[in-house]
């Protein structure tokens, strides 16, 4: 099979295995609602037993609005007849429809119900072709933090401040280690690359949408390679290593702003 070839899995047990794949990756959906307008959520349940999907909304995920409010999206999501859900996983995208959708309390949190889908469809096509970095070979970047200005708020300066303090302890033997967060490459093209945090202080400047210029991406061989990009999303994941005791193990998905090919080739 060719993998520009799409497949539609039309068999349950089969849309339920890809549907359980996709739910223990906490994979993040698209609720396309039409004129443009988009929720984000995620599986939280598969009930078997009467057939359903529960899901939630991606709190950190801000949805395209486009002229409504967020309560006339929720309220659309339960009126659209249609809702195509789609996502990406390992360079997978995956869609279903949805319809019937019901707004529920699941374990004291707003939720929606629907049915399993009867199908979904299940197709690897990859734009661009992704390199995972070898761990013996890490890459890395380097993003500047921004310094607090006048107007800054105090939330900014408290997150800033933590920041600041967890660089100090992460780069204690370095010098001039100031407010420079340094971000494992976890993979790459020419359109992207996916980083990895495992600092929590670090986690709230990395919000989609964020664009971060003149940053650095360092080789193995010592090499530099300035970048631009604006961050696209951002999702926990399990770690590679099965006894990690690394406390946040977070996947950061970024487009890179005006990248040329050979810079991707140097990588």
């Amino acid at each position: 099979m060719n993998n520009d070839d799409p497949l539609v899995f039309d068999k349950r047990e089969m849309v339920i295995e890809k549907l359980s794949i996709l739910f223990e990756h906490k994979c993040v959906f698209s609720a396309d609602l039409g004129k443009g307008e988009s929720l984000f959520v995620m599986i939280v349940d598969i009930n078997l037993e009467n057939s359903t999907l529960i899901l939630r909304q991606v709190r950190d995920v801000p949805p395209v609005l486009n002229g409504s409010t967020l309560e006339q999206l929720n309220k659309k999501m339960l009126m659209v007849p249609r809702v195509e859900f789609s996502t990406v996983f390992r360079d997978v995208q995956a869609a279903f429809n949805g319809g019937s959708i019901k707004k529920i309390t699941y374990k004291g949190n707003h939720a929606f119900q629907m049915y399993i889908p009867s199908s979904l469809n299940w197709h690897n096509r990859r734009k661009y072709s992704r390199k995972k970095i070898p761990v013996a070979k890490s890459s890395f970047c380097e993003i500047v933090l921004p310094i607090p200005k006048s107007d800054a708020t105090d939330e900014y300066r408290q997150h800033y401040a933590a920041a600041i303090n967890r660089i100090k302890y992460n780069f204690s033997r370095k010098k001039n280690a100031i407010n420079l967060i340094c971000l494992e490459l976890y993979d790459v093209s020419l359109a992207g690359c996916s980083l990895l945090n495992h600092d929590e202080e670090f986690s709230y400047f990395l919000t989609p949408n964020t664009i971060y210029e003149n940053c650095k991406i360092i080789m193995p061989n010592g090499s530099e390679i300035n970048v631009s990009f604006e961050i696209m999303m951002k999702r926990t994941i399990e770690s590679d290593e099965p006894n990690s005791v690394e406390t946040l193990n977070e996947l950061v998905g970024i487009r890179f702003l005006g990248i040329t090919r050979d810079v991707i080739d140097a990588i």
